[in-house]
């Protein structure tokens, strides 16, 4: 078996937590796709069928309700930023097998949030296919599906929207956070909607 400390980049780890307290389940975003183990950490196998070409997962998240479904964002950074598999993937067999969400419309993910109360409905940052880099521009995607199908809810013209998050209890409640390349053409800063995405405040 293959040891995490062998790899790169670590982009974070998720807990399982509909499984036992004393033996977790945990999911690891790395540089060369996602390690899973079933033992705590003692002991992790890489579980990247379908995912391995993405390039660095930098997100990851399972769904509340239904542990077995997992969703992984791949953003790779420097040479490897036109990588044309990057993109948003679900696995629906706790990561044995990955298959990839709007492959002509999301490209690398830059951040993802799931509601808590209503996991149906998932905020996800991301550049267009092919095109990533830190300085990638990035939409704010949604679904309400579970991932099914998205609509673009805010960004476009360069906007540099780097994160999401949605409220565990409302899922009309989002925020998103952006950074500037140049403060003279673009405006860092936080903004909320409070309808799902239609309207949007500072």
């Amino acid at each position: 078996k293959k040891q995490i400390k062998d790899k790169h980049f670590m982009g974070g780890i998720v807990i399982d937590e509909k499984s036992p307290a004393d033996n977790r389940t945990l999911y690891c975003a790395t540089e060369f796709g996602v390690y899973k183990s079933k033992d705590g950490g003692k002991t992790w196998d890489d579980s990247s069928l379908g995912i391995e070409d993405a390039g660095r997962i930098k997100v990851l998240a399972i769904n509340p309700i239904d542990s077995n479904i997992l969703f992984a964002g791949s953003c790779p950074f420097s040479k490897d930023a036109a990588n044309p598999h990057a993109g948003l993937y679900m696995s629906k067999d706790a990561g044995r097998n990955w298959f990839r969400l709007a492959e002509k419309e999301i490209g690398a993910v830059y951040s993802l949030s799931i509601c808590k109360n209503k996991p149906d409905v998932i905020y996800a940052v991301a550049a267009a296919p092919g095109k990533a880099g830190y300085w990638g521009a990035g939409k704010l995607w949604k679904s309400t599906d579970g991932g099914k199908t998205w609509n673009v809810v805010y960004g476009g013209n360069g906007t540099l929207i780097r994160t999401c998050a949605v409220n565990p209890e409302n899922s009309e409640c989002v925020y998103i956070a952006m950074t500037a390349r140049d403060l003279n053409t673009q405006k860092p800063g936080i903004l909320r909607s409070l309808d799902g995405g239609k309207m949007w405040k500072d």
